[in-house]
């Protein structure tokens, strides 16, 4: 018994949404996949910014031990940077985050240079822990964006564009 024409088009209807779902599930497992891998990335971020954070804050109590003046405009920088969470769950606000933390290293440095302080022993330390922790930032932002263009190249599939957006897979912000 031969099929009709109808029953050879529902066998191909079937046979399409069938590669469809399992093309959706895969994509699905991908995207899933990449996204755990950032938020991983920013929970890395985030213990980095703390450590970078404590160091500056230890950099800027040793300048108060040895006698350097700062001006107001410093102490209020501490302060800020004091009461600033380091934990971070998106992308822009590990860039904030980080540019404020990268702004009062830069002036720490300026004072110690300012201060003709940059051959002390304890100086060199502190400038030695901050430039390993900023190696290893950039490593983690280069991973983190490894696994962006991934979960980009996927999100953006036209297809499933749909389903993804109504399953708040949305665009994630680089890092720098």
């Amino acid at each position: 018994m031969a099929l009709q024409w109808y029953q050879i088009l529902v066998w191909v209807v079937i046979v399409i949404v069938i590669a469809y779902i399992a093309g959706f599930i895969f994509v699905f497992s991908r995207m899933v996949d990449f996204r755990v891998k950032m938020r991983k990335g920013l929970i890395a971020a985030s213990i980095l910014f703390s450590e970078k954070k404590e160091v500056l804050i230890n950099f800027y109590s040793l300048f108060l031990e040895m006698g350097v003046i700062l001006n107001d405009n410093d102490g209020d920088m501490l302060t800020r940077l004091r009461w600033k969470k380091t934990d971070v769950k998106k992308g822009a606000l590990a860039q904030e985050l980080n540019d404020m933390l990268n702004e009062v290293s830069k002036r720490l440095s300026y004072i110690a240079m300012r201060e003709k302080l940059e051959q002390d022993p304890k100086i060199i330390s502190y400038f030695d822990t901050l430039s390993d922790i900023d190696v290893s930032y950039r490593r983690i932002v280069a991973i983190y964006n490894n696994n962006l263009t991934a979960y980009e190249y996927w999100r953006q599939r036209k297809i499933y564009t749909w389903a993804f957006w109504l399953l708040f897979f949305r665009k994630q912000s680089r890092l720098y």
